[in-house]
């Protein structure tokens, strides 16, 4: 397949989302309900994907991925709000027979084009609409441990899903994802540590360079000393024998200032031009 599989269900369920405002606002009621009722299955499917493993493929829908997280990623059931995702799901997959066959109620056979209201099937839609976003963002809740996150990442990337697609799907830019996917690298015990967040996501980052034991040593450095992101990239550098070629001092400038600075800077280029007048005061300082 050209696509991964998670990938094209997103898609899938994208599709059918926007078939389901397209018939409801051609007056296709039913049809929209049916459409809507498919893309619930279609996140529902990517999910089980994504945190199924090699088992996903024993299990369809919601029902399967309730079965997938109880296995899985069972904190994930402690959460009221994805608890009521899943129940609702359910709801909304049953329109889907509901959708496309005649439906008794109280003792009548009726068509679902008569079964459907305008106002019953938006309810619907909106219902799809608000699950679907709730189970794609599972993948990047605010709650997820940065080592949760690259694991959700390396799931997709192992099914062959490009790191841009993962980016996009979970509303990150590529940098980002790659940099989490670095964080599967570093030692075991550091990994913990971050999951944990006695280690900030940013400090790891710059031990992936390390060797493991020095992983293991810098990361219980920046725990016990509260070392700052430059007192550990510094650390790392030492560790790594390289020297420090340059530092960046961040300063704030005035708009009024900043402006008059571009005039008289060659070619409005302001950094050139402070770091010019730096050199030339230093010049004049006695040794």
């Amino acid at each position: 397949m050209g696509q991964d599989k998670v990938d094209v269900l997103f898609k899938v369920c994208e599709t059918n989302l926007s078939r389901a405002e397209k018939r409801y606002n051609e007056g296709e009621y039913d049809t929209a309900v049916f459409h809507a009722s498919l893309a619930v299955e279609s996140a529902a499917n990517a999910m089980i994907l994504v945190f199924g493993g090699a088992e996903a493929k024993d299990h369809r829908a919601i029902t399967g991925l309730a079965a997938v997280i109880r296995r899985t990623k069972p904190e994930l059931l402690r959460d009221e709000s994805f608890n009521e995702a899943i129940e609702k799901g359910r709801e909304i997959q049953r329109e889907v027979v509901y959708a496309r066959y005649p439906i008794l109620e109280g003792g009548k056979w009726i068509a679902p084009m008569d079964y459907y209201s305008k106002e019953k099937s938006s309810k619907i839609i909106e219902m799809a609409r608000a699950r679907a976003i709730m189970l794609v963002e599972n993948l990047h809740r605010e709650d997820l441990d940065p080592i949760d996150e690259a694991e959700a990442y390396a799931a997709l990337k192992d099914m062959g899903t490009k790191v841009s697609a993962i980016a996009r799907l979970v509303g990150k830019d590529r940098p980002y994802v790659s940099h989490s996917l670095r964080l599967l690298r570093l030692h075991p015990k550091v990994r913990e540590a971050v999951r944990q967040r006695t280690i900030p996501r940013e400090h790891a980052l710059s031990l992936i360079r390390l060797e493991s034991e020095q992983q293991l040593a810098l990361a219980e450095e920046v725990r016990e000393k509260g070392l700052t992101m430059v007192e550990t990239r510094d650390k790392v550098r030492g560790l790594l024998g390289k020297e420090l070629k340059w530092r960046l001092v961040p300063i704030r400038i005035d708009p009024a200032v900043y402006d008059r600075l571009v005039q008289i800077a060659p070619d409005g280029d302001v950094a050139t031009l402070l770091k010019q007048a730096i050199e030339k005061l230093l010049q004049s300082i006695p040794q």
